[in-house]
């Protein structure tokens, strides 16, 4: 009878263990798929980054010229 008792608690827990095993390899996939998520909105955030820089650059330009064309031109 114990010995019965203890192949059912075995095999309990071989399922439970499977089961455990299958949500990690679920939470794995997820983890994976979050990596690759965050990868994408790296690259993006980097995109925005040197967009911002360029079109400051730009301003800081369009400022210059205009104050020295002020200069030049009211002297």
């Amino acid at each position: 009878a114990r010995t019965n008792d203890l192949d059912k608690r075995i095999n309990d827990l071989d399922k439970r263990i499977d089961a455990l095993d299958k949500r990690i390899d679920a939470l794995d996939k997820r983890i994976d798929s979050l990596d690759r998520r965050i990868d994408s909105l790296d690259k993006r955030i980097d995109l925005a980054i040197k967009i911002t820089l360029i079109l400051t650059g730009s301003v800081i330009a369009t400022l210059l010229t205009e104050i020295i064309s002020r200069i030049i031109f009211t002297r």
